[in-house]
């Protein structure tokens, strides 16, 4: 038995920005609610409600006419087309932000001029809602300005028929959660029967609000912030003799089909929980599951949560135990508050871009005499790492180097470009994080000289030195669900040895099954990540690889082979 009388949140769209406070709490914490003031007439609802009753009532050879290829359940869907439907049917359009889609739609089961002006109209101004309330549950977050018109929204015309009074109290939707980004419900206003799942596992009856439009949060949702918005179980149970329409909008998934976390839903207190994935394999993974909910249908796309400690440089020497953990027991952390700023961080990252655009003749003349494997590596330098390019300087705290590199690949007269990579290496060189900081046995480790990498990958990567022992990835594809085609992921690392060369790298292509091992005998390296594109991992004490997810404006640092043998073997 469901509970009577409670009511879910009900948002006035015109009572906006007000209203934020409320749509966060419903999204967050319930998971729905219903919206007033949405600006769809309510002639038009009626009219659309009417106009549903007439398609479940044409010849059933004429409704067989709506086929959508393109979706893997999305067709018309007749009565006991799964074991539990007795009671369910339904229309489907593959794309309703699409207005081909709609009078493809309406040709095909032949309405008349009047049902395809209704139809057209009404689809257009509840994809018109569906992005207004898509960003607004958004912006109730914290993100301002985020579209969804990137994204399928697919359409359902539904009916519920009960013919006798032994359907009463008959389960015509089964429990489950909605596999979409947000869904639109334009409920029987005259006819109850939704019910939802509280905290404590109560059903509580949706009670039609006349003029209202239902609104809840699905799977996408819920993978989309990381787990911030909520997703609501549901059903629909039989609550009179009668036949129960309703017409559902579902925002899925980018029209590329790609779904992965919002980065500014992830930081060091909220790592990701979702691998990134293709939203047709989750459906196909979803219809596996004899319950349709999330915490069923998402299980295999959960990702193996290992979070590594981030050293706040404002709170030293508060953190100082923290960083000696860190350091011996794991050998990598995360660095916050560098003083790096954003705009730097950023505007290298393009001076990065840039360099691996010039000519190869002219990469090729970044030779390093004094260092073993040196300067301009091709992509074929290596058979092992087919993917990598990178350039080099030798020392990066050393200003002459720096213009050396800068001069010798004639990089950019403008002065911006000179002064970012510059600044940069200032920045890093100078002071490296926990540079000042890191106290073992009662003394200080300082650095030395800074060799810099630049590595490019189809990530485009900024390194300096090569990562230690500890990221070994022999073997090990980059990261299955990262889709690296046409991607450019940057990196910048800056590794100080005992006595130190910055690498600037790229993996130029998108087979993630070849890697290749990389010597890392550096004392400290400090990695600028790709905040876009992830795909670097470390090798936990059980041999598992973790998925290093970049924190934006965090720098990487991890413990080399020097560093372990200058310091006894501690890391």
């Amino acid at each position: 038995m469901a509970k009577e009388g409670i009511v879910v949140p009900v948002i006035d769209l015109a009572n906006f920005p007000a209203e934020l406070e409320k749509l966060a709490a419903a999204s967050t914490e319930v998971g729905c609610f219903q919206v007033i003031n949405h600006g769809i007439p309510v002639a038009l609802l009626a009219e659309m409600k009417e106009t549903a009753r007439s398609l479940f009532e044409l010849p059933e050879e004429v409704k067989r006419r709506n086929v959508n290829p393109n979706v893997i359940d999305g067709r018309y869907r007749p009565r006991n087309f799964e074991p539990n439907g007795k009671y369910h049917e339904s229309f489907s359009i593959y794309d309703a932000a699409l207005p081909s889609d709609v009078l493809s739609f309406c040709s095909a089961l032949d309405v008349s001029p009047q049902q395809r002006k209704v139809i057209t109209e009404y689809f257009g101004k509840l994809y018109g809602l569906m992005l207004v309330m898509a960003s607004k549950v958004v912006e109730s977050l914290g993100l301002v300005g985020r579209s969804f018109e990137e994204w399928s929204c697919q359409a359902r015309v539904m009916s519920y028929k009960f013919t006798s009074q032994e359907d009463i109290g008959c389960i015509a939707a089964p429990l489950h959660t909605d596999s979409s980004f947000l869904t639109i419900l334009h409920a029987d206003e005259c006819v109850g029967g939704l019910q939802i799942i509280d905290a404590n596992g109560n059903f509580i009856d949706v009670d039609p609000l006349p003029g209202a439009i239902f609104v809840n949060i699905g799977d996408m949702g819920k993978v989309w912030s990381n787990g911030r918005l909520y997703t609501v179980k549901h059903r629909v149970v039989c609550k009179e003799v009668t036949t129960r329409f309703s017409i559902g909008l579902f925002l899925l998934a980018p029209k590329d089909g790609n779904i992965g976390t919002e980065l500014a839903f992830i930081d060091a207190e909220h790592p990701k929980l979702y691998q990134n994935f293709i939203y047709n394999e989750y459906r196909k993974q979803r219809n596996k599951c004899e319950y349709k909910i999330s915490d069923l249908a998402l299980r295999v796309f959960k990702r193996r949560i290992y979070v590594v400690p981030v050293i706040d440089l404002a709170n030293l020497p508060a953190e100082l135990e923290k960083l000696a953990a860190a350091s011996t027991e794991l050998g990598c952390f995360g660095v916050s508050n560098h003083d790096m700023p954003m705009s730097l961080l950023a505007k290298m990252k393009e001076a990065a871009r840039s360099l691996f655009e010039i000519p190869a003749d002219v990469k090729l003349r970044n030779v390093i005499h004094n260092l073993e494997d040196g300067g301009y590596r091709p992509p074929t330098f290596s058979p092992k790492s087919p993917f990598y390019e990178s350039l080099g300087i030798y020392d990066a705290a050393s200003p002459a180097d720096v213009h050396s590199f800068c001069s010798t690949l004639d990089a950019s007269p403008q002065q911006w470009f000179r002064d970012t990579v510059k600044g940069t290496m200032q920045f890093l060189a100078s002071a490296p994080p926990a540079g000042d900081c890191l106290v073992v046995n009662g003394g200080v480790l300082r650095p030395g000289r800074a060799d810099i990498r630049w590595m490019n990958n189809r990530r485009t990567v900024l390194a300096w030195g090569r990562p230690p022992f500890i990221l070994n990835i022999e073997g090990k594809r980059l990261s299955q669900n990262s889709n690296l085609d046409g991607f450019r992921r940057m990196s910048v690392v800056l590794v100080f040895q005992h006595t130190q060369t910055l690498v600037f790298g790229k993996l130029l292509g998108a087979d993630t099954g070849r890697f290749s091992r990389p010597v890392y005998e550096r004392f400290l390296t400090v990695l600028q990540e790709d905040e876009c594109v992830g795909g670097l991992e470390i090798m936990d004490a059980n041999g598992n690889f973790i998925d290093m997810d970049p924190l934006p404006g965090t720098l990487f640092v991890n413990i080399g082979d020097i560093g372990k043998v200058l310091i006894k073997s501690y890391f």
